[in-house]
Order: C-alpha cells, then structure tokens, then sequence
C-alpha cells in the first residue's frame, strides 16, 4: 500500500457511506410511495401488504450504516493524527485539506491563495513526507 493509497481510505468509505445512504432512501421512497385506494376503488381486507419486513430491511440497513460511519469517524481522527504529526505545516493543510475534508487540489489552491501547480507539488512533497515518517505503514 503506498501512503496516497493508505490516506485514500477515507474517500472510499465516505463514498461507500453515501451510496448506502441512497439506497436506504430508495427503499423508503419505495415503501411510502404505496398509494392508499381512493374512495370509488374496490378494497378487499385480504390482499392487504405487510411491510414489516420491509421495514427491519430498512432498520438493518440503518445499523449496518452506522457502524460504517463509526468506522469512517475513527478513520478520520486517525489519519488527521497522523498528520498532524507532520512538522510541516503547509504539508498537514494540503494532506487534511485533500484527503480528509475530501477538497480536490484546485479547491485547496483557491482557499488558501496558492498557485494549482504549487498545491499539486507540495501534495507529492507532503505524501513523501508522510511515507517516511509512517515506512512501518508501508512494507
């Protein structure tokens, strides 16, 4: 794993959060859009839907993205930790800018006023950086 691999982490679960929470939105779009008879409709006591399964579908899915998040937030503190131990600190802004704020390098140069091909170079200079400082990470 190189260190740009090991700080990408994040985005993967991040992104894995967010298409979780789109599909828990799916299935309950899809439950609730069930529409009820109107009055003229003929309505038969037996063929009514039970949607509880449905719903504890929905519950386990909710717990399942739970505890993704837990993972993502015990990530986080520990890769923003591990930066932050960088003596650098235009290497920690760039690094926490980019792979825990998630911001795209042009986002990082506009925000603090630096040149886009200045903030791409700094980003390679601080990933060096933080391969050595963290070689054990990376046999």
């Amino acid at each position: 794993m190189t260190p740009k691999e090991y700080l990408s982490q994040v985005k993967y679960l991040d992104d894995e959060i967010n298409t979780k929470i789109e599909q828990i939105d799916n299935l309950r779009s899809k439950i609730t859009s069930v529409s009820s008879p109107q009055l003229g409709d003929k309505i038969q006591t037996s063929n009514t839907q039970d949607f509880t399964d449905a719903i504890n579908k929905i519950i386990d899915e909710e717990q399942r993205l739970t505890a993704k998040i837990d993972e993502l937030v015990n990530l986080k503190c520990k890769i923003n930790g591990e930066i932050e131990a960088i003596e650098n600190p235009l290497f920690r802004v760039v690094l926490i800018n980019y792979y825990v704020l998630g911001l795209n390098l042009a986002k990082i140069s506009e925000k603090y006023n630096y040149q886009p091909n200045y903030v791409r170079k700094v980003h390679g200079w601080a990933l060096q950086e933080f391969g050595n400082k963290y070689k054990n990470l990376f046999k």
